[in-house]
């Protein structure tokens, strides 16, 4: 093992032996599976995401495309519900956690190309 690889072992060493630490981290985990599980569930059942928004606006009329794309809207949903049941699990957090960033910097980057309203 080199000197990085030393270190990096030590430090999550030391922070699953550390209670608070783990008990942040655990509580992150529920918070992003209780915000992406039924975001997910409601396009896995084929639904509109957001109910109130204008279809002529610019976010509407996103929302609106995606929700038209049939298989393309499931998909979405599906990856949205395996990020979340991955991350919860310490065997397959890391998995979870690149999903997880696949799909908020989608998001993210999303939010900026538009220009969408509302949406810091």
């Amino acid at each position: 093992m080199n000197k990085i690889d030393q270190i990096i072992c030590k430090i999550l060493g030391w922070s699953r032996q550390n209670p608070l630490l783990f008990r942040f981290t655990l509580g992150v985990k529920i918070l992003l599976a209780l915000g992406f599980i039924p975001t997910g569930a409601v396009k896995l059942a084929g639904l509109r995401f957001a109910t109130n928004l204008d279809i002529t606006s610019g976010a509407g009329e996103f929302f609106e495309i995606l929700y038209q794309s049939g298989y393309y809207w499931a998909f979405l949903g599906f990856a949205q519900v395996l990020a979340a049941l991955l991350i919860l699990w310490e065997r397959t957090a890391a998995i979870g956690s690149i999903l997880f960033l696949a799909i908020i910097s989608n998001i993210f980057l999303i939010t900026i190309s538009y220009e969408f309203s509302y949406t810091p």
